[in-house]
C-alpha cells in the first residue's frame, strides 16, 4: 500500500485514470491457485457449519425470516413482538438476503420449521459466500496495486483468517455482506468508475448506514482523478471534459437512487415526497439508537477511557458540557477531515486504500455505540495492506485480525454463545483495556503511515507504469 508514483497535481499531461501495476495477461499459474484458495476457504467454512451459533442472533433471524415470507414486505417493520424477531434494527439491504434464504428453505420445509440444521446451514452459507467474494475482491485490488503474488496473499490472508471464519461460521452473523459490497465500491473507484462505485456504496449503506462515511472519499477520488486533472490534448477536448464528467456523476446519482428505491420501496421505506410508511432516516435512526451506550462491546477508544463500564449512557456529559456521543462524533469528524486532507495531498490508488482503511478503523474506534463486529471491513483492508506491502505493513493485518478475534471470542463466551440473556455481564476490565489500547495504537500508527505516504512515496511490491498509462 506504499505509494510508488508522484502526485499528479497540476500536471496537464497526467492521466485521468487511476495508475496501476503493469500486468501481463493472466498467467497460467494464477487461476488455479486462486481457485484453490476460494474453494478451500468456502469448503473450510462449510465443514465448520455444524459447530456453534450465537443463539440469540439466530433466534432473531428465525423470527424475521418467518415474517418475511408470511406477511407483506410493506408491513414487515410494523409487526411487533419482542426479541424473538419483533424489534427490527436492520435496514432492508440484508433483509433481502434473509427473504431469499427463507424462500429457498420454504421449498424444503413448507411449515418453515426454522429450528432445524437446514436453516442454520443457510444462515451460515450467506456470510460464507460473502467471505469468498471478499477474498476475490482483495485479490483483484492487490493484483492491481502490487501484482499477482500480492493478490493471492491477500485472498489467502482473508479466506483463512480465523476472525472472519469465527464471525461467519461460529457466530453466524452477516457483517461480511456489507464488507463485500464496500470492497466492491472501492475496487470500482480504483478502476476510475464512479458510475458504479456510488451505487455499490449506496447498497452497502442500506445494510450498515455508518458506511456512508466513505462517500466523501469516493467523491474526492473521482474529482481528483477525473476532474481536477484534465486530460492532455486540444482545447476542444478540454472543453468537453467538464460536461462529460458531470454527466458521469449524474448517471452515478441516478443509479444510486435506483438502487435505493429498488431495495427500500417494497418495505414501504423511502424519502419525502414519496408516500411511504417510513423514511430511511427513521429506520436508520431506529438501528443506530437502539443501544445508547458508549460501546456495545467494541474494544475501542471507550474501552481505554472506561474499561470497566462500557454500558455507560453516551448522553452523559464527558467534558465541558459535551456528551460522550458528541465527543465521539467530533473526534471522528476531525480524523476524517485529516484523512481526506492527506489523500488530497497525494491522491494515488494506494493512498485511496490507506484512506479507506483508516476511515473504517476510525469509524470503529471513535464513535459511541459501536458493536464488536463492526471492525470487520477495516480488518479486510488491513489484510490487503499487509499483502501489498508485507515488509512494512504485515503488523497491521496480523495485529488487527488478532484483536478482532479476541473481541469476538470474549463477547461470544460472555453470552454463553448467545444461550443466555445478556443481563448486566460485561467483559473483564483488564481485557478490555489491553485490547482497546492495542487497537488505539494501531489507529495512531496507521495515521502516521498516511502522513509518511503523503510526504514521501516508498514504493510498492510490483512494477509501476508511467503516470500516463491507460486504465487497466
Amino acid at each position: 500500500m506504499e505509494a510508488p508514483s508522484t502526485s499528479t497535481h497540476g500536471n496537464p499531461a497526467a492521466t485521468t485514470a487511476c495508475p496501476a501495476v503493469a500486468l501481463k495477461p493472466w498467467q497460467r499459474w494464477e487461476a488455479p491457485y486462486l481457485f484453490a484458495l476460494l474453494v478451500g476457504g468456502l469448503g473450510l467454512r462449510l465443514a465448520l457449519t455444524p459447530f456453534g451459533i450465537f443463539a440469540s442472533d439466530a433466534r432473531v433471524f428465525r423470527g424475521w425470516a418467518t415474517r418475511l415470507v408470511t406477511s407483506p414486505l410493506a408491513s414487515f417493520y410494523a409487526t411487533g413482538g419482542g426479541r424473538g424477531g419483533g424489534t427490527v434494527d436492520h435496514l432492508p439491504g440484508d433483509l433481502w438476503f434473509l427473504w431469499l434464504i427463507a424462500r429457498v428453505y420454504q421449498h424444503f420445509s413448507p411449515r418453515l420449521d426454522t429450528q432445524g440444521f437446514g436453516f442454520v446451514f443457510l444462515l451460515k452459507l450467506v456470510p460464507s459466500l460473502a467471505d469468498v467474494g471478499i477474498g476475490l475482491l482483495l485479490f483483484a485490488i492487490a493484483r492491481r496495486l502490487a501484482g499477482p503474488r500480492a493478490g493471492l496473499l491477500a485472498a489467502a490472508g482473508w479466506l483463512f483468517n480465523p476472525a472472519s471464519i469465527f464471525l461467519s461460521v461460529s457466530w453466524g452473523q452477516w457483517d461480511s455482506i456489507s464488507a463485500c459490497v464496500t470492497l466492491l465500491a472501492i475496487w470500482l473507484a480504483l478502476r476510475g468508475n464512479p458510475v458504479w462505485a456510488l451505487p455499490a456504496l449506496t447498497y452497502a449503506c442500506l445494510i450498515k448506514p455508518q458506511l456512508g462515511v466513505l462517500v466523501p472519499l469516493v467523491l474526492l477520488a473521482w474529482w481528483l482523478w477525473h476532474w481536477r486533472v484534465r486530460p492532455a490534448g486540444a482545447a476542444a477536448a478540454s472543453r468537453r471534459h467538464g460536461p462529460r464528467q458531470l454527466g458521469a456523476l449524474a448517471v452515478a446519482a441516478v443509479l444510486a437512487a435506483a438502487v435505493f428505491l429498488a431495495v427500500d420501496l417494497p418495505f414501504s421505506v423511502g424519502l419525502p415526497p414519496l408516500a411511504t410508511r417510513w423514511t430511511i432516516v427513521e429506520r436508520a435512526s431506529a438501528a443506530l439508537n437502539r443501544y445508547t451506550v458508549i460501546s456495545a462491546n467494541a474494544f475501542n477508544l471507550w474501552g481505554v477511557l472506561s474499561p470497566g463500564d462500557l454500558r455507560r449512557n453516551d448522553h452523559q456529559h464527558a467534558l465541558l458540557g459535551v456528551t460522550f456521543q458528541q465527543l465521539g462524533t467530533l473526534l471522528l469528524a476531525a480524523t476524517l477531515i485529516a484523512i481526506l486532507a492527506l489523500f488530497w495531498r497525494h491522491p494515488t490508488p494506494d493512498m485511496l486504500v490507506w484512506a479507506a482503511t483508516a476511515t473504517l478503523l476510525a469509524l470503529f474506534m471513535l464513535p459511541t455505540r459501536m458493536h464488536e463486529r463492526y471492525l470487520l471491513p477495516a480488518v479486510a483492508l488491513a489484510v490487503l495492506a499487509a499483502a501489498c506491502a508485507p515488509r512494512r505493513l504485515w503488523w497491521l493485518g496480523v495485529a488487527l485480525s488478532a484483536t478482532f478475534l479476541v473481541n469476538l471470542v470474549v463477547v461470544y463466551r460472555l453470552a454463553g454463545g448467545g444461550n443466555v440473556a445478556g443481563g448486566s455481564r460485561q467483559p473483564a476490565a483488564s481485557t478490555v483495556l489491553v485490547v482497546s489500547s492495542v487497537n488505539l495504537c494501531l489507529l495512531l500508527a496507521l495515521l502516521a503511515v498516511g502522513v509518511t505516504l503523503a510526504r514521501r512515496p516508498l514504493g510498492l511490491v510490483g512494477e509501476v507504469p508511467p503516470a500516463s498509462a491507460p486504465p487497466a
